[in-house]
């Protein structure tokens, strides 16, 4: 993804990029623990990615249908314009896998309104699309339509 991030800003012909996510897990966190013995490079890419997400010079429009977790639900913070489905939810679950929050987790977590951060860090609750909007992962929940959203 990161590849395809770098070449998309290069090319004047584009002037916004939207992504979705297919299922459980977008933008590229999500990690099983057996899929982090088989890529030890996993992390250095994940954040390879935030990296490009936070520079990226021309609008990142994003939609999330289904589930989002860990470094998937701190890049979706980093989009321009994060829509999502009725049936979204994201879960902070880092501290399922006894790590800190990785991908600027731990910086995005801090900023948020109150104490809700840690507590969303420390407990790896689930949170609806509803107060995902409240909390800034959403920037608005798309109404389902003939797409089947």
């Amino acid at each position: 993804m990161y590849r395809f991030f770098r070449s998309f800003e290069l090319d004047e012909s584009v002037n916004h990029i939207w992504v979705e996510n297919r299922g459980v897990n977008c933008f590229g966190g999500g990690i099983e623990q057996e899929e982090l013995v088989r890529d030890g490079d996993y992390l250095r890419k994940l954040f390879l990615l935030a990296v490009a997400f936070a520079k990226m010079n021309k609008p990142v429009l994003g939609h999330v249908k289904g589930s989002v977790k860990g470094a998937s639900a701190y890049l979706l913070r980093m989009l321009s314009r994060p829509f999502g489905a009725k049936n979204s939810s994201v879960e902070i679950d880092d501290i399922n896998y006894g790590w800190v929050p990785t991908c600027g987790g731990s910086y995005q977590l801090s900023r948020m309104t109150g104490d809700i951060g840690t507590y969303l860090a420390l407990t790896g609750e689930s949170i609806n699309a509803e107060e995902m909007c409240e909390l800034g992962f959403l920037h608005a929940i798309l109404r389902e339509g003939k797409r089947g959203w």
